[in-house]
C-alpha cells in the first residue's frame, strides 16, 4: 500500500513542486516509510512508501529507467512475479533490482501499453514515457487500488486519494449530482464519476494513455477469453480448483512481518485462513507467522458468530484474536467527510476501524479477507438455461436430480424459477409481482424518495441491464464492474490504508475468476450445493461446521442504533430537500420507517446514503 500522486502539464507550463508535495502530505499516512518525488520542467511524480514485500525495500520510488527516458510511479505488487520475470529475462531485460516495480517498468519499456495483461496482483500505476511525451496509466483487474483523476484541458492531475484532488486549489469541486442519485437510490451504474463534478476515476482493468488531448483508455481483460473448462468428472473440476486456490494464498503471503488474515466465521475467510495455515504448515507460506482476527459481537446478537470462529480455530490448533465491534459515534462519519473529502461507509464497514487497527498493532502490514467468494464460486441459479442451450441433456438430468435431491422437488421448482427467471423480467415488473404477493419493495425506496431532477437523471444513466436469455454463463460479467462493489473496495481500501495496512483479497485473483468463468454454471452447483467444487475442495482443511454452514450473516443491525439520532438531528434532512435532492413527503416516510421498524434495511441505507451525501456536501 503506497500513495501515488502526479500532475503533468501537457502545454509546457512548469510546475511548481510545492503542488505535488501538498497533494502527498495530506495522504501522508500511506507514506510512512518515506516519500520520493521526481521532477522535470512539466512533469511532477511522487510517491509514499508502505512497504509490504521483502523486495520493496530495493524500490527507490518514483522508479527511473537508466536512461532516464521512462519514470513510474505504483501502488501494488505483482504476485506473479516469478514468471513475469523469467518471461522479461528471456526477453532480455535488465532487471537492476528484485523490486516488483522493475518488473513493471521492464514490462512497459519491452511491451508498451500491452504490458498490464501479463500482470497479475493488485495495482495502480503511471508511467511517464518521456520518448512519446505520454502518461501511461492502468488500474487492476477488480479495483481493490483506486485512481483518482482531474483533467483540465492542458494538465492531468492523478493521486490515489480524492482528498488529495479534491483539496487542490486548481481543481474544482462541486458536487456531482448524478453520484449523488446513484448513492441515495443504493443504485451504482457508474465507475467514472466521483462525488465532485471535477474529479474522475479510472475504471477497473483499464489502462490508456493521456496527451494532449486527454486520457483514452481501454479495457485489457475480458475473463471471457479463457477457453472453456471441460473433465468428464467433478473430481478433476475440484482438483483443478485447489491446486488454483492453495497457489493464489500462497503468492499473496509474500509481506513483511506477520501476515494477518480476517476470520468472520463464513465460509470465505475461514478458507482463506485455513488454507494459509495448511500453507504454513507445509513450508510453503511466503512469510513467517500467520494471524487471526476477528470481531467480537454481543453474545447470541444476530451478528455473532464467534462459534463459527471458534469451530475454525479449534480445528486448526490456532489462535484467532478477538476485537470488541465498536461503532463510531455519528460526529465520526462528519469528520471523515471533511477530512478525507469522500463518503464514508457504512457502520458495517466501520466497525472494522478498531479491528485494523489491532491487526497493525501487532506488526501486520497486510490483511488477508475473503472478498470475492461470494462473486465467483457460487454459480448461476440458473444452470439450467445453460445445460439447454448446450444440448446436455444427460448433464441436465444429473444436476436436477442432484438439487432435487439436496433440497427437495419443490424447493428445487422454485429456485430455478425465482433466481433462473425472475432476474430476468423488467425492474418495474419485478416490482408488480412483489406488490401482487405481498412482498416488502424496500429495494425500490431510494429512486423512490429522489426528486424529479434527480430521478431523471439516474433514468437517462447507462445502466447495467439484467442479461439476456441463454448469456447465464456471462452473468458475473457484470460483477466485474459493479459499480456499488468498487465503490465499497475503495471505501475498505482507504480505511485500511489509514491504519497503515493492505487489504488483499486471493479470492478475487485473476486465475480463479477465470475459472469461474471457464467452469459450467451446474458444476459449481453440483449436488444443489452452493459453491460445491469450493466446499469440496477445502474438505479436510476447513471445519465442516463452516463447510457446512449455509446462512450468511448480513450485518444489517448495525444500522439499527443510529437512526434514533438521525431523526432527531434533521438539519441535514432539511438540507438535502433544500439542494433539490429529495422529494419532501417520501423521503420523510422513509426515514419514519428507518427509525420505527428496524426489519426495514433498505430504509436504513436510504436514510444512511442521504445523510452521508449531505455531510459530504455541508462539510467541503
Amino acid at each position: 500500500m503506497s500513495g501515488i500522486a502526479g500532475i503533468v502539464d501537457f502545454a509546457g507550463r512548469p510546475v511548481d513542486p510545492d503542488e505535488l508535495q501538498g497533494m502527498l502530505g495530506i495522504m501522508d499516512y500511506r507514506g510512512p516509510d518515506g516519500r520520493g518525488v521526481w521532477l522535470s520542467e512539466t512533469v511532477a511524480l511522487g510517491q509514499g512508501m508502505l512497504r509490504t514485500t521483502p523486495e520493496a525495500r530495493e524500490a527507490e520510488m518514483p522508479l527511473v529507467s537508466a536512461d532516464g527516458d521512462h519514470v513510474l510511479v505504483m501502488d501494488g505488487r505483482v504476485d506473479n512475479r516469478s514468471d513475469l520475470r523469467k518471461d522479461l529475462l528471456a526477453a532480455g531485460a535488465l532487471l537492476r533490482t528484485q523490486a516488483d516495480e522493475a518488473l513493471v517498468l521492464a514490462a512497459y519499456r519491452l511491451w508498451g501499453a500491452e504490458c498490464v495483461k501479463r500482470i497479475d496482483g493488485d495495482f495502480a500505476l503511471a508511467i511517464w514515457d518521456g520518448r512519446e511525451r505520454k502518461l501511461f496509466v492502468a488500474r487492476d483487474r477488480l479495483g481493490f487500488k483506486p485512481f483518482f483523476y482531474h483533467w483540465s484541458g492542458s494538465r492531468f492531475y492523478f493521486a490515489s486519494d480524492i482528498a488529495a484532488l479534491a483539496r487542490h486549489p486548481e481543481i474544482p469541486t462541486e458536487i456531482d449530482e448524478f453520484t449523488v442519485a446513484q448513492v441515495i437510490a443504493n443504485d451504482y451504474v457508474s465507475n467514472t464519476h466521483s462525488i465532485w463534478t471535477g474529479i474522475s476515476r479510472l475504471p477497473p482493468r483499464q489502462a490508456g494513455l493521456v496527451d494532449g488531448s486527454g486520457l483514452t483508455s481501454s479495457t485489457y481483460w475480458d475473463p471471457r477469453d479463457v477457453p472453456d473448462v471441460r473433465y468428464d468428472s467433478q473430481d478433476a473440476y475440484v482438483d483443478h480448483y485447489r491446486e488454483l486456490l492453495f497457489d493464489e494464498v500462497r503468492r499473496v503471503s509474500r509481506t513483511v512481518g506477520p501476515l494477518g488474515c480476517e476470520v468472520s466465521g463464513g465460509l470465505d475467510s475461514s478458507a482463506v485462513f485455513s488454507v494459509a495455515h495448511a500453507l504454513e504448515k507445509d513450508g510453503c507460506l511466503l512469510t513467517q507467522d500467520l494471524k487471526g482476527y476477528t470481531l467480537r459481537f454481543s453474545k447470541g446478537a444476530p451478528t455473532d458468530e464467534l462459534a463459527y470462529v471458534h469451530a475454525v480455530s479449534e480445528h486448526l490448533g490456532r489462535p484467532v484474536r478477538e476485537i470488541d465491534a465498536k461503532l463510531p459515534e455519528l460526529d465520526w462519519y462528519e469528520a471523515y467527510a471533511r477530512e478525507r473529502c469522500a463518503l464514508p461507509p457504512w457502520p458495517n464497514g466501520a466497525m472494522h476501524r478498531d479491528e485494523y487497527q489491532a491487526v497493525q498493532s501487532d506488526g501486520c502490514r497486510v490483511l488477508l479477507n475473503g472478498v470475492g467468494g461470494d462473486q465467483w464460486l457460487a454459480g448461476s441459479m440458473s444452470a439450467t438455461e445453460e445445460l439447454v442451450a448446450r444440448k446436455e441433456w444427460a448433464l441436465l438430468w444429473q444436476f436436477l436430480f442432484g438439487l432435487s435431491r439436496a433440497k427437495g422437488p419443490g424447493r428445487a421448482v422454485y429456485e430455478e424459477v425465482r433466481f433462473g427467471l425472475y432476474p430476468y423480467l423488467p425492474k418495474r415488473m419485478r416490482l408488480g409481482l412483489r406488490k401482487a404477493m405481498g412482498r416488502p419493495v424496500h429495494s425500490f425506496l431510494g429512486p423512490a424518495c429522489l426528486s424529479r431532477r434527480l430521478r431523471d437523471r439516474l433514468e437517462d444513466a447507462g445502466r447495467i441491464q439484467s442479461p439476456a436469455s441463454g448469456q447465464s454463463r456471462w452473468a458475473g460479467l457484470g460483477m466485474l464492474d459493479n459499480a456499488a462493489l468498487v465503490h465499497a473496495k475503495e471505501t475498505m481500501e482507504l480505511m485500511a490504508a489509514l491504519a497503515g495496512l493492505e487489504l488483499r483479497s486471493p479470492l478475487s485473483a485473476r486465475r480463479l475468476i477465470e475459472f469461474s468463468f471457464a467452469v459450467p454454471a451446474a458444476r459449481r452447483r453440483w449436488d444443489g450445493l452452493d459453491r460445491s467444487i469450493h466446499r469440496r475442495a477445502l474438505q479436510g482443511v476447513l471445519t465442516d461446521t463452516v463447510l457446512k454452514r449455509f446462512a450468511k450473516t448480513t450485518f444489517e443491525d448495525v444500522f439499527d442504533g443510529y437512526f434514533p439520532d438521525l431523526v432527531c438531528h434533521s438539519d441535514w434532512r432539511r438540507t438535502g430537500i433544500s439542494l433539490g435532492w429529495l422529494d419532501a413527503p417520501q423521503f420523510e416516510r422513509i426515514v419514519a420507517s428507518a427509525a420505527n421498524d428496524a426489519g426495514a434495511h433498505q430504509a436504513q441505507i436510504t436514510a444512511w446514503n442521504a445523510f452521508s451525501c449531505v455531510r459530504v456536501a455541508v462539510e467541503r
